[in-house]
């Protein structure tokens, strides 16, 4: 009996250890690792615009994107879905994933252990409101936002930025995460009356606005917003070169026949 709990005890230790070497090769996981396993490993956000899933294929503006750099690349893409951003980022430090593939605000802090990569658009965070019978809004200026409450997704990158809003122009708007799981549910929130005001990025109002014609989204609350995907900081090779193939891609001819396919025709 005591050898079977010492000889169970070592198989513990070594199953630890075993895990706990995956565990840190994982979080080293670079470029050379991917095109050693064949597989590049992306999260998304399967509520976000950019993936989506039919019975056929998957397709979308940020799908069409990372699967361009897979297939440059000559390995497999692999998408993993998360809705939450914060958990996202958590699966990417832990190595389960090896980049971010959902649009989230540029963040230029380099003590961070996500780093964002070069922005994929540029665009702006536009106020959702209701309009009245006669198409007015009721809100016409930021200040007007002034201990308003906004809704935004659970998790939502955009937190922060509406928070801003309070040192930038000395009003102090609410921000409410709802259990909402997309932008389309947000808006049609809105449009319903369940909640007052949310917010679109600038990008996304042309698709939106025809199937809501009682929501305005014309007011914005931020510039020059950079979106754009991350990954860990510790992958240097991946992060050069990946960023490399953004750099060279964006504001290319191909890359304006898909952003407007996708976000304005």
């Amino acid at each position: 009996m005591k050898k079977l709990v010492i000889v169970t005890g070592l198989f513990l230790l070594v199953a630890l250890v075993s895990l706990l070497i995956i565990s840190r090769n994982n979080r080293n996981r670079d470029l050379t690792d991917i095109l050693k396993d064949g597989r590049l490993t992306v999260l998304i956000n399967s509520g976000e615009h950019g993936f989506t899933r039919d019975s056929l294929k998957v397709n979308g503006f940020q799908y069409e994107v990372i699967k361009k750099y897979a297939d440059e690349l000559g390995v497999e893409l692999v998408i993993l879905h998360e809705p939450d951003h914060e958990q996202g980022n958590d699966e990417l430090l832990k190595g389960d994933c090896d980049v971010i593939v959902s649009l989230q605000p540029f963040v230029a802090d380099s003590t961070l252990d996500v780093v964002s990569l070069v922005p994929l658009i540029e665009t702006n965070l536009m106020l959702v409101q209701r309009t009245d019978s006669s198409g007015k809004r009721s809100v016409t200026t930021q200040y007007e936002l002034d201990a308003k409450a906004i809704t935004v997704t659970k998790a939502s990158p955009y937190k922060g930025l509406i928070q801003n809003l309070s040192d930038d122009l000395a009003i102090d708007p609410q921000v409410l995460e709802a259990e909402y799981l997309n932008l389309d549910a947000l808006v049609n929130a809105v449009a319903q009356g369940k909640i007052e005001y949310a917010v679109c990025p600038g990008h996304l109002v042309t698709r939106l606005a025809g199937s809501y014609p009682t929501v305005d989204m014309t007011l914005p609350l931020t510039f020059h917003l950079q979106l754009g995907w991350t990954i860990r900081k510790s992958s240097v090779v991946l992060q050069d070169n990946l960023n490399s193939f953004l750099s060279n891609f964006v504001g290319t001819a191909e890359y304006w026949t898909l952003y407007n396919s996708y976000f304005v025709n």
